[in-house]
């Protein structure tokens, strides 16, 4: 398993990725990877250009992402944002549904914390649902620990993590 800038090279198998989000009508990721439904070469350059911080939503933070490939098929993406947001912290990840459960979001965070402390990262926050256990365990197996609880705009309870690098990696 490795993590791959995104490229068009991929995008058969990506297209398959997001797709899984479409058969469960997940409107959350729909809506995330709506432009690479259309054309997959302008979402490569919207992804490069956010990397830039260039052309990002409104209150956004530049963020590099990257894809887990095993065995030629993207299986998750991982997003490294520059700047921590206090909402969704500095990384976030999604594994397809097909390959929940299998190690995958414990190996796509193990290596995305690699390259956030190639990008210059000390400490990474993370944010996840209190009711996200998944998420949680590959948070703590990945040495991360809770230092808040809080609730979003939704009235939803986030628990945040941190992950000191320094002392994980």
């Amino acid at each position: 398993m490795i993590l791959v800038k995104p490229n068009i090279k991929y995008i058969k198998t990506f297209r398959k990725y997001i797709n899984q989000y479409k058969i469960r009508n997940d409107i959350f990721y729909i809506n995330l990877y709506e432009e690479a439904f259309g054309s997959f070469s302008k979402y490569i350059e919207l992804l490069n250009n956010n990397e830039k911080g260039k052309n990002l939503p409104v209150g956004w933070s530049s963020y590099s992402t990257f894809w887990l490939e095993d065995n030629n098929e993207i299986v998750g993406v991982i997003r490294i944002r520059h700047k921590n947001s206090k909402h969704f912290g500095h990384i976030g990840y999604d594994i397809a549904p097909e390959y929940r459960n299998l190690g995958y979001g414990s190996k796509i965070l193990e290596l995305g914390l690699i390259e956030a402390k190639n990008l210059g990262f000390d400490t990474i926050v993370l944010t996840c649902l209190d009711y996200n256990i998944a998420s949680q365990k590959v948070i703590k197996k990945n040495g991360g620990f809770i230092t808040n609880i809080f609730e979003n705009k939704d009235g939803e309870t986030l628990y945040s993590f941190e992950i000191n690098l320094s002392k994980t990696r």
